[in-house]
């Protein structure tokens, strides 16, 4: 975003005309001649604070300042934005939910059902914006700027996929310890993945008259050396 400075005597904002004190001065004080019109106009740090890089979030809102935490004592390199509306400091902090989510278990496949320990529907929420994009792509919930956020803790748009990925990337591991994929029905991986109920119910999705396997997922599993039909001991 590019701000302009407006024009002397403009009435759209009550700029800090004479700044040329605090710059030379290096000190945090009020800005001389229009420092004090700031205060509650303008979202946007002082150039003294900006310069020593101690109070450069004073006026953020609180979920840019958790996004840009470790900012903190370096100098800024381009303008904070101004204070921005309630709805995206709401989107802003059920982010933060999702950030804290990602790191914790490695992934943003969140079950619908969970609630994060402020109480937020997080799984809820996750679901919500899945079905936005596919559905709705010009909704709020889902701009360029929200997707590429989210793009970067990990978000996964196609949640069966997905999962399924998950799935065959455990097989992959079994097949690599054991050199086949003949796993018993009760056996969990060391995540307590269910690994031996996931090659059941494939071979159940080959056998079955509606084809639930896509040949590219059935290419994929013989590839491991996948056995559909498991001879009955005894």
């Amino acid at each position: 975003m590019n701000w302009e400075r407006p024009t002397r005597g403009s009435t759209a904002t009550s700029w800090p005309w004479n700044t040329k004190g605090a710059r030379q001065s290096g000190r945090s004080g009020p800005v001389p001649d229009g420092g004090r019109h700031l205060a509650g106009q303008l979202a946007v740090p002082s150039e003294a604070d900006a310069a020593g890089g101690q109070k450069a979030f004073r006026q953020a809102p609180r979920g840019l300042k958790e996004l840009f935490k470790g900012e903190k004592g370096r100098r800024l390199s381009a303008p904070v934005p101004p204070a921005c509306s309630v709805r995206e400091q709401n989107w802003l902090d059920n982010y933060q939910s999702a950030r804290l989510y990602a790191e914790k278990k490695g992934s943003l496949l969140v079950p619908a059902g969970y609630v994060d320990e402020n109480g937020f529907r997080l799984g809820v929420w996750i679901s919500n914006l899945r079905a936005a994009r596919k559905a709705r792509p010009g909704s709020f919930q889902v701009t360029p700027e929200h997707i590429a956020l989210l793009d970067a803790i990990g978000m996964q748009w196609d949640a069966r996929e997905a999962k399924w990925a998950g799935a065959f990337r455990r097989a992959e591991e079994y097949c690599a310890a054991h050199g086949n994929l003949l796993v018993p029905v009760n056996y969990k991986t060391e995540d307590g993945f269910c690994l031996g109920d996931w090659v059941r119910r494939m071979r159940e999705n080959y056998a079955c008259a509606e084809k639930k396997l896509t040949s590219e997922r059935i290419a994929k599993l013989e590839a491991l050396g996948m056995v559909w039909v498991v001879p009955q001991e005894g």
